[in-house]
């Protein structure tokens, strides 16, 4: 068995000031026999029409690298739980050869010591350029010695806004809150004249905390927001900006004017799509499953 590094595709957030990735790699059992085809083992999360995209591209590829190299991709769920696949599978040593993941598991991949850098699979390859990936993308995946893990599937946080709802509520759709006080304005006004939730949001990680910190200029960990050679040495979410905003969060959830799905990030997308959420706060990788295609 011809044994690989797993290379570690990353979904990024992209926000001015502060952008989010996920990256790695790790030790894995690649098949075949090494004269003959190859076979790579891809694993991603990611959903809706995305799905589409990545089997053709993998169509593709194999099609052109027929008789050398194999990918084989399956989808392992939300990236959580492809990160518990992923610690299992260090363990029985059965990880794939590539793996798509998120902000929150960058550390947890680079700690893993499983991982390889792309700068280091990139030396000797002309073909390899980096200059086509985003700057604040590509600087954000890097550390002082270069890429760490290659963007696969730039996001950004994105508000949504149910125009019906909104309508309804004697709110202007074309002109959206601005603030995060407007939100909760638009969001007490839609739940007290339509009836329906007026806010909601991705949960399933910090990822969106970490958004609210970062809109405000402020980071919640130390040093550099997790974003240097060094390791985290602190955690800081107690600042009156951050605790005023969390708690406008969680007294819309107390009240009733929110919708709090915990992690089930689904939930938010459906009742978005089906006129009970007026404003959903996700990713932009839901733009397909909020209903809008």
């Amino acid at each position: 068995m011809r044994k690989h590094r797993l290379i570690t595709l990353a979904t990024a957030a992209l926000i001015p000031v502060l952008a989010l990735s996920g990256c790695g790699s790790a030790k894995t059992e690649s098949a075949s026999d090494p004269q003959g085809e190859q076979t790579i083992t891809f694993w991603y999360s990611s959903a809706g029409h995305a799905v589409q995209t990545i089997n053709d591209l993998v169509s593709q590829f194999n099609k052109e690298h027929k008789g050398k190299i194999q990918v084989k991709a399956s989808y392992q769920g939300s990236y959580t739980d492809a990160q518990q696949k992923f610690s299992a599978a260090v363990q029985s040593k059965s990880t794939p050869s590539i793996m798509q993941t998120d902000e929150t598991s960058t550390a947890f991949m680079i700690d893993s010591k499983q991982t390889t850098p792309v700068y280091e699979l990139a030396k000797g390859d002309k073909s390899f350029d980096d200059s086509v990936i985003p700057e604040i993308a590509r600087k954000y995946y890097s550390d002082s010695k270069g890429m760490l893990s290659l963007p696969m599937s730039i996001s950004v946080p994105t508000m949504y806004i149910n125009k019906q709802l909104a309508t309804e509520a004697g709110l202007d759709p074309a002109n959206p809150p601005k603030t995060f006080d407007e939100v909760v304005e638009w969001a007490n006004a839609i739940h007290e004249k339509t009836g329906a939730y007026g806010y909601g949001q991705y949960m399933s990680d910090s990822w969106m905390l970490e958004v609210l910190s970062a809109t405000g200029g402020l980071n919640i960990c130390t040093p550099d927001n997790g974003q240097s050679d060094k390791p985290v040495t602190g955690i800081s979410m107690s600042s009156d900006l951050q605790v005023k905003t969390f708690q406008k969060i969680a007294d819309m959830f107390k009240s009733g004017v929110g919708l709090n799905t915990g992690t089930r990030n689904t939930d938010v997308a459906a009742n978005f799509s089906a006129n009970k959420l007026g404003i959903a706060l996700s990713s932009s990788a839901a733009y397909t499953v909020m209903g809008f295609c």
